[in-house]
């Protein structure tokens, strides 16, 4: 990471996007790590494919590490988290209403069903810039989602 002309503008080499600019004010920082992921706490959200829902979760911490993430009301409309009172306070977050949550995608290299998880969701609150990535104790919210219209099947959920 390098700064630039700009006091808080600084540029990041990615395998993905190749240099990025981003300022301090976009910065989530996590207050606890990513599960299996302990030494990265500072990211950035960047667009997903164009025309596309997904974003991307870039670490400023290493280049080379970014997580695709979506909105899990997409394809669970009553996605609720019910948001415990730990999580604002660990977010500063008044409410509910300032966080939103994230669910990561796996889409296998073998070509494999796209899957989301929603039982670990990354809430993410922007007016204070924290996040952080919450275990759900719901038996609704299986690990592995696999996301409908890749077969002629319904959905199919696995745990």
């Amino acid at each position: 990471m390098t700064m630039t002309a700009m006091e808080t503008a600084m540029e990041l080499e990615t395998t993905r996007f190749g240099v990025i600019t981003f300022n301090d004010e976009d910065v989530l920082t996590f207050t606890q790590p990513l599960l299996g992921f302990h030494a990265y706490r500072h990211f950035i959200l960047l667009p997903g494919p164009q025309g596309s829902p997904l974003l991307w979760l870039q670490s400023i911490d290493d280049g080379q590490l970014a997580f695709l993430l979506m909105d899990p009301v997409q394809v669970v409309p009553d996605y609720a988290t019910g948001l415990a009172a730990m999580v604002r306070e660990e977010l500063n977050a008044q409410d509910e209403g300032g966080v939103q949550f994230y669910t990561t995608v796996t889409a296998p290299r073998d070509g494999g069903a796209i899957r989301t998880n929603l039982k670990a969701p990354i809430a993410v609150h922007r007016g204070t810039g924290l996040a952080l990535q919450v275990i759900l104790d719901d038996p609704r919210y299986p690990v592995h989602y696999v996301l409908p219209n890749q077969s002629e099947s319904a959905p199919n959920q696995q745990d």
